[in-house]
Order: structure tokens, then C-alpha cells, then sequence
């Protein structure tokens, strides 16, 4: 509905009772769309500080992508090594192990 005022102030009361890394990752994300790009930063920087292991790649790529937006080409890509650093300790790794064994 695009409607993110609403869903700005509905995520607001729900981080009030209930301060998740995904609720704060939606929240961010309602900012991003109104081109709030600091309060959409604000967002994922705290869900980042809360470490969750199912976010943290993707909330490390909205932050670079948010923090391109507002021209801070440098913690961008900072925050792109980061989720990359992430994927590549996890399933990327074993990803890029079966492509190797693939290829032989």
C-alpha cells in the first residue's frame, strides 16, 4: 500500500514493547523507502549491535546501501566487506567449496 508513515508508526509502538533486530530491520527499511537514509542507518546499526546470526549479512548490506545513498561511499563498502566477510564463514564458503569440486 506504500503507506509508510503508517507502517513507521505501527513498528514504532511494536519496538516499544518488543525491541527485535527484525522488527528494527523492518523499521529501517520503512525509512529507506521515504528516503530517511539516517534514521534507516540508526535502525541497522542498533539491530547489527544486537548480532543476530539469521541478519547480520543482509542488515550489513542495507546499511552499505543506505549509507550510499547519503554519499558515504567509504562505510559503504566497508559494510559490503562485512556481509561478505559473513556469507563467506558460512553457507558461502561450502557454496564455493561444492562450485569448486563441481568444476573438477
Amino acid at each position: 500500500m506504500k503507506k509508510y508513515e503508517l507502517a513507521i508508526a505501527d513498528m514504532t509502538q511494536s519496538l516499544a514493547l518488543d525491541r527485535t533486530p527484525h522488527g528494527l530491520m523492518l523499521r529501517g527499511n520503512q525509512y529507506f523507502a521515504l528516503k530517511q537514509y539516517k534514521k534507516a542507518v540508526d535502525d541497522y546499526t542498533e539491530a547489527i549491535s544486537m548480532r543476530s546470526p539469521k541478519l547480520q549479512d543482509r542488515l550489513f548490506t542495507m546499511r552499505a546501501d543506505a549509507y550510499e545513498k547519503m554519499g558515504r561511499f567509504d562505510l559503504a563498502k566497508k559494510d559490503k566487506k562485512s556481509a561478505k566477510s559473513l556469507v563467506d564463514d558460512s553457507w558461502g564458503s561450502v557454496l564455493q567449496d561444492m562450485d569448486k569440486q563441481t568444476k573438477l
